[in-house]
């Protein structure tokens, strides 16, 4: 379908700045998820197979699960439930492409976490039924009713928590590979995937209808962490050479008429960002998972702490 000629791109420059730091350098954060009620925020670690919360008054941080805790594998996208306490965190394994500590060989361990967010207990595994397909369930959003939809970025799948701990399929891809995930204000939802090309989705869970969203010409789409906020999705990509957060305004369901590019490869502290989430206007994401320069690391057999840099989690204002 050819769009429209008034169709455009910009760069602007929005104010950013680091909001935290935290000292861990072998972290190899993935998730981040904040809690409203109380003002929190939480830091998923692949590595360290742990999450970490951070109170956004104090600046202080502390475990809210510790290492490999209930066995978890390495923990990636995270969500917080406010309404029903909770929070969702993916995680998996996938052997040298992302190493997790103490599973680093194993790639065939993935799930859904649900924790009880004042006590940090657990309250389900939502698993898959073993088959020899790779799964790797990646990212994770919260309908207000509660629903909970996951992204299976190995298998190409959608699924939805059920109440019986199982993860079913809502829907499959033929050839496209699904990673971020939101939903939008009328129920629908948008996910950031893999293919030839890449792009951004718009799915029906109820209908399973779906569409790849028209970009500008020229323009190419590669996210990780995805976002719906105010009729525009922001869109983290780790492997942009100059977009690493940018707002994709929508014109309508299918079509994104603008891209601003908020946070450029300019910034000294980026190194591979991953997710983020949107606190009171401002979005705070991780600049620094690091994960491509230590799995170069892990695979020649060493870490050293002086090759890593502390973790950074940066805000900035959105338009």
């Amino acid at each position: 379908m050819v769009l429209c000629l008034w169709l455009f791109t910009t760069t602007v420059a929005f104010a950013q700045g680091i909001a935290f730091t935290i000292p861990e350098k072998d972290l190899i954060p993935e998730g981040i998820a904040h809690d409203p009620m109380t003002n929190k925020l939480y830091v998923s670690s692949t590595f360290k197979r742990k999450i970490i919360e951070i109170d956004m008054t104090t600046g202080q941080s502390k475990e809210f699960i510790r290492e490999g805790q209930d066995e978890i594998p390495g923990v990636l996208g995270m969500r917080i439930d406010a309404k029903r306490r909770h929070l969702w965190a993916c995680a998996a394994t996938a052997g040298e492409a992302m190493p997790v500590r103490g599973l680093e060989e194993i790639t065939d361990q993935t799930g859904l976490y649900q924790y009880d967010l004042s006590t940090g207990k657990l309250l389900m595994r939502y698993t898959l039924d073993r088959d020899t397909i790779f799964h790797f369930i990646n990212d994770v959003v919260v309908s207000p009713e509660g629903t909970v939809y996951v992204t299976d970025t190995g298998a190409g799948k959608i699924y939805k928590a059920s109440s019986n701990g199982k993860l079913v399929v809502v829907f499959s891809f033929d050839a496209y590979y699904p990673n971020g995930i939101d939903i939008t204000d009328d129920g629908d939802l948008v996910i950031a995937v893999y293919g030839n090309p890449n792009g951004l989705v718009r799915l029906n869970p109820n209908t399973k209808a779906w569409s790849l969203m028209e970009l500008p010409s020229g323009e190419q789409v590669g996210a990780d962490g995805l976002y719906f906020h105010k009729n525009s999705l922001i869109a983290i990509q780790p492997s942009s050479r100059d977009r690493m957060v940018a707002v994709y305004n929508l014109r309508d369901k299918h079509f994104v008429d603008k891209i601003q590019t908020i946070v450029d490869s300019n910034h000294t502290t980026l190194s591979q960002p991953t997710t983020g989430v949107i606190v009171a206007g401002e979005f705070y994401f991780i600049a620094n998972s690091q994960l491509q320069h230590f799995r170069k690391l892990f695979k020649a057999g060493t870490y050293p702490m002086d090759a890593l840099n502390e973790v950074v989690i940066l805000k900035v204002k959105l338009p």
